[in-house]
């Protein structure tokens, strides 16, 4: 995963100059960013909101209006931990 600016970009480790999906939605800074387990889903973080992408095509699956500064996927994949300042989920 790339970070940069308001945008993140995903591409394979086995094609490293080839670019996969291109997440875009973030207002601001993406500030954190984690795969799941198995490389399907990417959560990242801005100042305002919390998102959930498909890597495959960069589809929004979710977006929360909170303020986590850092999230990851628990080792299973089903659940998503987040932690920051003043986090309502």
């Amino acid at each position: 995963m790339l970070l940069a600016g308001s945008g993140m970009l995903v591409w394979a480790h086995w094609t490293p100059w080839e670019p996969g999906a291109v997440f875009r939605g973030h207002r601001g800074h993406v500030i954190s960013a984690a795969l799941s387990p198995d490389a399907l889903r990417a959560v990242t973080c801005g100042y305002n909101d919390i998102r959930i992408w498909q890597t495959s095509d960069g589809k929004e699956l979710l977006c929360l209006k909170s303020g986590p500064r850092r999230a990851v996927f628990s080792p299973d994949g089903r659940r998503i931990a987040g932690c920051g300042f003043h986090v309502e989920l």
